[in-house]
């Protein structure tokens, strides 16, 4: 074992003192002093004169980048590649933070002049089903690590996407999830809310929501679903926009063409639901009367909250037959006036026999029936 015993080792710029081996102890008492460092202590406390200071806190290791203005580089081949400022901001691509999108200094920013310099990636490798997280998350605590429930409308996170308008980069599109219902233990009711910025705006608009019970709303004033114009898989396709959609009740009554009706409903179990969908209704309903009497061949069920359009390719459904025995429906080409002609029809008689009809615009003729045997019947053409 060596010894040296001396006042000052003073290296000059560019040279190197090696004292001992790789595996030996090297012990200096006291305080080292160079060139870029003010001090090291006893404990390894380094302190240098740029303002870094090197030391321990609990069972770890601190680096601290001390005085106003100071920010903390890290650089690989002498080139920066990130960079904590005096903020707190992590930047990387970037030594300056970017304060005009959406009008906030965000606390991670990443910058590139392509996707693999302004991109990020979460790959996980494991031998089962699961996956990657990206998770936002939303307390109402006011303190760090709190874990205050939040409540019904609170938003939980927002994915903007954002362009610049050549000043400030604002949002175009906007995907967010919210509060939807009041929240419990192990219960957190959501919804998805999709919103755009139209043409000449200056901020989003709600287009389209996915609430809790899974229902797609379109909002109030929406212009609907657009079906695409440029779809040329069909000789006759058109553009159409599916704008209207609407849920209802109707009270419906009975009747005639020609002659007269009388009814007497039964006003608890007479009634009618319908389904609007763009200039589409679906309906269905119950009628229940306790008398009813007339003359007449067509009997005709009203009341529904739409009037006809007029178009000869659809029409009314209508009962068939004497008024007072309500005996059969067809589909008719009819706007309303005389000389209709049954295009498809069914048929109920007196037997209870069920039969089906078409017509070539001059003559109805049967088609097929169901002959009432037994419980499977019978069918014949």
């Amino acid at each position: 074992m060596s010894n040296i015993l001396t006042n000052n080792i003073n290296p000059r710029s560019g040279n190197v003192i090696n004292i001992g081996g790789v595996n030996d102890t090297v012990s200096i008492a006291g305080t080292v002093t160079y060139e870029d460092v003010t001090s090291v202590d006893s404990i390894g406390i380094i302190t240098a004169r740029s303002g870094v200071h090197y030391g321990t806190v609990g069972s770890g290791v601190t680096i601290n980048a001390v005085g106003a203005g100071t920010s903390l580089g890290f650089l690989v081949n002498g080139s920066e590649r990130a960079r904590i400022d005096n903020s707190g901001r992590l930047l990387m691509g970037t030594s300056t933070s970017r304060s005009n999108n959406l009008g906030s200094n965000f606390q991670f920013q990443i910058e590139g002049t392509g996707g693999d310099t302004a991109g990020a990636a979460l790959v996980r490798n494991s031998n089962n089903g699961g996956a990657p997280y990206f998770v936002l998350g939303k307390t109402r605590a006011t303190s760090i690590g709190g874990s205050t429930a939040v409540s019904s409308g609170d938003g939980l996170g927002e994915f903007h996407f954002t362009g610049s308008d050549g000043t400030n980069l604002i949002s175009a599109a906007v995907i967010s999830a919210a509060v939807d219902g009041t929240p419990g233990a192990d219960d957190m009711p959501g919804r998805l809310i999709f919103s755009t910025t139209a043409d000449g705006a200056s901020s989003t608009t709600e287009r389209m929501r996915i609430a809790s019970d899974g229902r797609i709303i379109l909002p109030t004033g929406s212009p609907g679903i657009a079906f695409d114009d440029n779809d040329t898989s069909g000789a006759n396709v058109e553009s159409k926009s599916l704008d209207d959609y609407e849920l209802g009740t109707w009270t419906p009554v009975f009747g005639a063409e020609s002659g007269t009706v009388n009814v007497t409903y039964n006003t608890n179990a007479t009634k009618g639901w319908y389904c609007k969908v763009g200039n589409v209704v679906h309906g269905a309903f119950n009628i229940s009367w306790t008398a009813a009497s007339g003359t007449g061949t067509i009997l005709w069920i009203g009341g529904i909250p739409y009037s006809y359009s007029g178009d000869s390719t659809f029409g009314p459904v209508t009962f068939q037959g004497a008024v007072s025995k309500c005996v059969g429906v067809t589909f008719s080409n009819w706007g309303g006036g005389t000389g209709q002609q049954a295009a498809v029809g069914v048929y109920s008689n007196s037997r209870m026999n069920l039969q089906f009809f078409s017509s070539n615009m001059t003559t109805t003729d049967q088609r097929a029936k169901f002959s009432a045997l037994g419980s499977s019947g019978q069918i014949t053409a």
